[in-house]
């Protein structure tokens, strides 16, 4: 069995190595990047039957992704609205 992802994104943490010469490289300090995405949710109906929520009609979704150094944006993308399409029924809880 491999890793954990959470194993995975430990190791995956940007660092800075030096070399001098031919020796071997080493860590001189690990490099923090905060990555914020953001997920808005637009055009969803959400329909109500006797006080209980029936049914979610779905309608599309903007995606932001920001990458930072410190306050310094290195990297920051928007995606076009992505459609999505489908009813979600949602079935009322049994009470215990």
């Amino acid at each position: 069995m491999g890793p954990t992802p959470a194993a995975i994104v430990r190791r995956a943490i940007p660092t800075v190595k030096a070399r001098r010469g031919w020796a071997e490289a080493r860590v001189l300090r690990p490099i923090r990047f905060p990555v914020k995405v953001e997920f808005r949710l637009e055009g969803w109906v959400v329909r109500v039957k006797q006080g209980q929520i029936a049914d979610i009609l779905s309608g599309s979704v903007k995606v932001k992704g920001t990458l930072k150094f410190s306050d310094f944006v290195l990297f920051e993308r928007a995606l076009a609205p992505i459609s999505i399409p489908g009813v979600l029924a949602v079935t009322p809880a049994q009470a215990a």
